[in-house]
């Protein structure tokens, strides 16, 4: 029971962590939210939770894929397949490998990348939803500082 609920308080976490800096891509009823935190920053309950161990030089990406109400705003989490690489300024590439996690009805996708003090990470995401025979890209960049 306290691992489903560590697992609850840590999915919540990441998924409020993406909603409220609003980093998502929409396409033909789907969201895609993502994000990327130092796991240095993530609450020891919540790495924990995550099998993952805090360091200022790994972060953690999170992936959510949901399915949108009509008009309501609210979604569905829903399965999907989710490939995702970083790549550095100077072109090293890691490709990262994603591991889901579910629990109460949500369905989230993370996985560990190495960083460097004030190394910006171009990260590419590609995300095929259940049932769709279409990926959504998703680029962005996260820059992390070492305290």
């Amino acid at each position: 029971m306290r691992y489903v609920l560590l697992l609850l308080a840590a999915c919540g976490y990441l998924f409020l962590s993406s909603a409220k800096a609003e980093q998502f891509v929409a396409a033909d009823g789907i969201q895609v939210h993502y994000s990327a935190v130092s796991t240095a920053s993530l609450p020891a309950a919540v790495a924990d939770s995550l099998g993952i161990k805090r360091s200022q030089t790994k972060a953690l990406l999170h992936v959510s894929v949901l399915q949108m109400a009509d008009d309501s705003g609210l979604g569905q989490s829903i399965e999907g397949q989710v490939r995702a690489s970083a790549t550095t300024a100077a072109g090293s590439r890691q490709d990262i490998q994603m591991r889901r996690m579910a629990d109460a009805g949500t369905v989230s996708y993370v996985g560990i990348v190495q960083v460097a003090n004030a190394e910006t990470l171009d990260f590419s995401l590609n995300v095929r939803p259940a049932g769709s025979s279409e990926p959504l890209a998703v680029a962005f960049s996260q820059q992390f500082f070492i305290d």
